[in-house]
């Protein structure tokens, strides 16, 4: 199963974004 590298690049920072949040913001969730 192959990703496309856009696709890979997009879940990378998504998945950096959502973790910083969670450190930073932990009562919104």
């Amino acid at each position: 199963m192959t990703l496309p590298l856009g696709l890979l690049l997009v879940m990378t920072v998504g998945l950096a974004v959502y973790l910083l949040v969670v450190m930073v913001k932990p009562e919104w969730f």
